[in-house]
């Protein structure tokens, strides 16, 4: 199995978006890598402001507005990240963090996907 992540360095360590079209913004230091989990210590317990922090994001890219991602909207977000990755990239990275195999990423499992050591 792969294990990847995506880490972003921005100010406030959250996606630079207010007012910006999803395929033009800019972060500053964005980071991608495909990579083992293990590598990148996570915490395990995210702070309030970091649960909100990546709710905003999360509901950004949720283009419909229904509180899940779908895979077209995940492909979105990985293309705003400006992610490379090939359909059986995107794929996989779905996959695993659909937890529950329903096709679709709540909010919970990206969360658990994003702090999972």
């Amino acid at each position: 199995m792969i294990s990847w992540w995506i880490s972003i360095a921005a100010p406030g360590n959250a996606l630079l978006h207010s007012g910006i079209d999803k395929g033009t913004f800019a972060m500053s230091e964005m980071k991608f890598g495909i990579a083992a989990m293990n590598d990148r210590p996570r915490p395990v317990t995210p702070t309030d402001e970091k649960c909100a922090e990546l709710r905003e994001d999360f509901d950004y890219f949720d283009d419909n507005h229904d509180g899940l991602m779908e895979f077209g909207e995940f492909v979105g977000l990985m293309d705003g990240l400006g992610a490379d990755m090939s359909s059986d990239e995107c794929r996989i990275g779905f996959a695993e963090i659909d937890s529950d195999r329903d096709g679709v990423i709540e909010f919970e499992e990206f969360l658990d996907w994003w702090i999972s050591p």
